[in-house]
């Protein structure tokens, strides 16, 4: 399993909203924590996005697993809006 997961700084006080993304990727090119990154260049349609710059808050690796945390200042309905017809799953943190 290899997945981007992206949420939001703003707080909407119904807890975290991740929205994850299965990735190809090479192990030994991960980014590191703290990277500034733009999440619109994980779409396909990036030109066309809105969302604000984000950071790689963790980046966790296991033997079956690599997860990629960005989080991000776009609020979590914009990230809906324009994650979920990308393809994008949308799952609460709990």
């Amino acid at each position: 399993m290899k997945e981007f997961l992206v949420y939001s700084s703003i707080c909407n006080g119904n807890g975290k909203v991740l929205f994850k993304k299965d990735f190809q990727g090479n192990p030994q090119n991960l980014p590191e924590v703290g990277l500034v990154v733009k999440p619109a260049h994980l779409l396909s349609n990036w030109q066309n996005s809105h969302l604000e710059q984000g950071t790689i808050m963790d980046v966790q690796v296991s033997k079956n697993s690599i997860r990629i945390w960005v989080e991000t200042e776009t609020s979590t309905n914009e990230l809906r809006d324009i994650l979920v017809p990308e393809g994008w799953q949308e799952v609460s943190e709990g």
